[in-house]
C-alpha cells in the first residue's frame, strides 16, 4: 500500500512540474502577443484586508463522526501581485486569523468531552502564472506552492494542544473583467494538491508523564473558490471577495504514546475534512 501511494504521489507531482514548465513556455510565446500589463492588471498591487472565516472540522472513522469544531475567526490578510511587462504574474499572500471554536468530540479513551478551543491558523502562498488577454476580460493559470499552520488548543483538564502543517501546491486559474466605468469582478478556482501533512499533539499537557507523538499524514487534497469585486477610488481600490475552502486529508501514520518513558498506546490522526467559508475587505494600492 505504501509502495502505491508513494508511486500515485510520483505521477502527481510530475503531473504538477509539467503544469508549471507549460505555463512557462506559453508565457514565452505570448508574451511575443501580449506588452504591456492590460489596463485591468496593475503592473504592482498591495491588498490589506479584513478576513471573517467560519471553519467546520471534523473527523471520522468507519463512518463515524468522531468529533467536530466549528465556529468563527477574525484576522487579516496581506497580499503583494506583480503584472511585469512580459505577462508572468506573481503573487505572495499571506493571511492569520485567530478566534475561538466549540469542540464537541471525546478523550483519546473515549470519554465525551465538550470544549472551548482557543485556535489560529497561518497561511502563506507563492504564485507564479501568465495572463491571456481578450477585449474586456483576462484569464491567469497559475501554480506555486502554499504552507497552512493550525493551531488548535483544546481546553479544559482533559484538553490539549495540537499544531497541524499542511504543503501543498495550489493548481488554479482567475478570471478579472470590467463591471461598469469603476469596478471590476472576477472568479478563483483552484485545486490543491496535497504532498503532506504533520500533527504534534501535546499530550504531556494532559499530564507531564505522557509524551507528545508526532504523524505525518500523506494523502489528501484540497479545493477552494471565490468570486470577488474591486471598486476604483482615485490611486486605491476597495475590494470584497467571499471564499470557501475545503481541505479532505486522509487518515495519518502512527506514533506511539509513552507514559513515563514506557509504551502505552497508539495514536493517528482520523480522516477529516475542513470546510471554510468566509469573506475578505480589503484595500489594495
Amino acid at each position: 500500500m505504501r509502495r502505491v501511494r508513494l508511486f500515485s504521489r510520483v505521477k502527481l507531482g510530475k503531473v504538477a512540474v509539467s503544469l508549471q514548465v507549460l505555463l512557462l513556455a506559453a508565457s514565452g510565446i505570448c508574451c511575443k502577443v501580449h506588452g504591456d500589463a492590460p489596463p485591468l492588471l496593475a503592473e504592482s498591487t498591495w491588498e490589506i484586508g479584513f478576513e471573517y472565516d467560519y471553519l467546520e472540522y471534523d473527523e471520522h472513522e468507519w463512518g463515524r463522526k468522531l468529533m467536530e469544531e466549528d465556529g468563527p475567526l477574525f484576522g487579516i490578510g496581506a497580499a503583494w501581485t506583480g503584472h511585469p511587462p512580459s505577462g508572468l504574474m506573481l503573487r505572495v499572500a499571506t493571511g492569520f486569523v485567530g478566534g475561538e471554536l466549540d469542540y464537541d468530540g471525546q478523550t483519546q479513551s473515549g470519554v465525551p468531552l465538550r470544549e472551548n478551543n482557543n485556535d489560529f491558523i497561518w497561511r502563506l502562498r507563492g504564485l507564479i502564472g501568465y495572463h491571456y488577454e481578450w477585449p474586456d476580460f483576462v484569464l491567469t493559470p497559475y501554480t506555486g506552492i502554499g504552507y497552512r499552520y493550525w493551531n488548535d488548543d483544546i481546553g479544559g483538564p482533559a484538553g490539549y494542544e495540537r499544531e497541524v502543517q499542511y504543503w501543498y501546491t495550489p493548481i488554479g486559474i482567475e478570471t478579472a473583467a470590467p463591471l461598469g466605468d469603476e469596478w471590476i469582478w472576477g472568479i478563483r478556482g483552484e485545486y490543491d494538491l496535497f504532498w503532506g501533512g504533520r500533527v504534534k499533539s501535546h499530550f504531556s499537557d494532559v499530564t507531564g508523564a505522557l509524551n507528545n507523538p508526532t504523524v505525518d499524514q500523506d494523502d489528501g487534497y484540497g479545493a477552494r473558490g471565490a468570486v470577488y469585486v474591486k471598486r476604483r477610488l482615485g490611486d486605491v481600490s476597495l475590494g470584497l471577495e467571499a471564499f470557501i475552502r475545503y481541505w479532505d486529508i486522509d487518515r495519518s501514520d502512527r506514533d506511539a504514546v509513552t507514559l513515563y518513558g514506557m509504551p502505552y498506546a497508539v495514536s493517528w490522526e482520523p480522516k477529516n475534512k475542513t470546510t471554510v467559508t468566509g469573506f475578505q475587505i480589503s484595500l489594495l494600492f
